[in-house]
């Protein structure tokens, strides 16, 4: 039986979404906002990319589980935009930043995977999403900014270590986040927890 449906979701790329599926989106999206508002009290540490490090590891972990859960392509999509508009209350230009980083993710997804019915599947697609965001945030920041962005954030001289050490962080959280949140969600459905078909 679950060999069916994870053919049946590798042969069909895009499939129908039901009403429960957007709303176990919103709900695992609702969650994620409440574990990134701590965000805000990051944003005037003037250190490069210090915020990602905050919420890297939440938005990797949330991702993994609506892609495990739905396992539909669009699904991180709809997430990520939740997450942009939730950005409008206090910077503007991060909204379009989560947005394209939801679309890259899952052309990744669906190009490189065709679907998100492996496990690996999911967790690699997840752990893109807090990358692109912060790799979208941070080139942004520069283009716009420039020279004062490397003064703002101490980027100076020998202090290039610290983008070095912060990006590594970023990516290890987003894999930690994503590792946690693909076996949470694949260990309920191995239990039968989450059924298929539900």
């Amino acid at each position: 039986m679950e060999q069916n449906r994870e053919t049946a979701i590798e042969t069909k790329l895009f499939t129908r979404y039901r009403i429960r599926d957007l709303v176990f989106i919103a709900l695992a999206s609702a969650a994620m906002l409440v574990t990134c508002a701590i965000m805000p009290l990051f944003a005037s540490i003037q250190l490069f990319g210090v915020n990602f490090l905050a919420v890297s590891l939440q938005i990797a972990c949330f991702q993994a589980i609506i892609l495990g859960r739905v396992r539909k392509v669009g699904a991180s999509f709809i997430s990520m935009t939740l997450l942009g508009l939730f950005h409008l209350a206090f910077s503007v230009w991060m909204c379009p930043v989560c947005i394209v980083a939801g679309l890259l993710g899952e052309a990744f997804g669906a190009l490189v995977f065709r679907g998100y019915s492996k496990w690996y599947s999911v967790g690699i697609t997840a752990a893109l999403m807090p990358i692109l965001t912060a790799g979208g945030s941070i080139g942004i920041t520069f283009a716009v900014s420039g020279q004062e962005a490397l003064q703002s954030l101490f980027l100076q001289g020998t202090a290039f270590w610290i983008p070095l050490a912060v990006s590594l962080g970023i990516v290890g959280l987003a894999v930690l986040g994503s590792s946690l949140g693909t076996w949470t969600i694949f260990k309920l459905r191995a239990k039968g927890v989450i059924m298929d078909g539900e």
